[in-house]
């Protein structure tokens, strides 16, 4: 069995010292609670970005809170997120997987949203890698896909057949980010639901709650079991949930619905190998 903690927090813009706090309590909470894993929201270090602070507040893998929290998550992993900053001075929304002092992990966010009242393709290079890591001592892994990143198919897929028994989606999901008739709550459940069901997989989402920015964070984090049932759903409120799944589940959940092996990947990739070709021969 896998104890998950659901750390949804309310992050503030740019307001490391009280984020940090946050992060601090709500692990030692998990670790209390004997959980193997907590993860948090999407930007759950600095809030919503803006632009004109980001480059004094960004982190790298050296930064003082990076590393004490990496030292606060003893005997749990720990997904937080956050603005970094490379040498080559490119900007990336990063998940790190923290353990015992250590950096895991890392995932890039791949899907830069640059619609409604989002516009992280201002500051944040893309992304190039896919990311899993081990939860257990049974070999289990897990993969993780930042907020717009769950609305490609292609990169759920991916994980799927990267064998992983759990996804993990950090977001920062507001009501009024997206324009026109959209349901934002009731698109998120439906795509989450979705991917679990569709490649048998437990689904974990963490959300923001609060204000920041102009926008409404609602929270509902949820845990989703591979068969698209939802085992947990919080509210809108700052709190912390623990849930025990069973990864084995995903097994028989292949079994009776195995999308996963008929996917003819192979014959997926030579579709779009061809597809690319033949646009290419038409704009030349």
């Amino acid at each position: 069995m896998l104890n998950v903690a659901l750390a949804q927090t309310e992050s503030l813009s740019h307001d490391l010292s009280n984020n940090l706090i946050q992060h601090i309590d709500a692990i030692s909470d998990a670790i209390s609670r004997k959980a193997n894993i907590v993860v948090f929201p999407e930007f759950s270090i600095h809030g919503s970005p803006k632009r004109e602070t980001i480059i004094e507040i960004a982190l790298d893998d050296r930064h003082e809170h990076i590393q004490e929290l990496a030292k606060k998550s003893v005997g749990i992993i720990s997904l937080v997120s956050g603005i970094e900053v490379t040498i080559e001075g490119l900007f990336y929304n990063t998940v790190y997987v923290l353990k015992d002092g250590e950096i895991l992990a890392k995932h890039r966010k791949i899907n830069i949203p640059t619609y409604g009242r989002l516009n992280e393709g201002a500051f944040f290079a893309r992304g190039k890698q896919h990311t899993s890591f081990n939860v257990n001592e049974k070999a289990y892994t897990a993969g993780i896909l930042t907020c717009a990143d769950s609305w490609n198919p292609a990169l759920v897929y991916l994980q799927a057949l990267c064998g992983n028994q759990l996804l993990l989606q950090p977001i920062s999901a507001a009501r009024n980010s997206v324009e026109g008739h959209y349901n934002n709550i009731r698109g998120w459940q439906i795509n989450i639901q979705h991917s679990a069901l569709t490649w048998g997989m437990f689904v974990v989402m963490v959300n923001r709650v609060g204000e920041d920015d102009g926008l409404s964070f609602f929270g509902q984090s949820s845990v989703i079991d591979p068969y698209g049932n939802v085992l947990l759903k919080m509210g809108d409120n700052a709190e912390l949930k623990t849930i025990e799944i069973d990864l084995a589940d995903t097994i028989e959940a292949r079994f009776n619905l195995p999308t996963l092996r008929d996917s003819e990947s192979l014959t997926i990739q030579n579709l779009i190998s061809s597809h690319f070709s033949e646009a290419k021969g038409q704009l030349q």
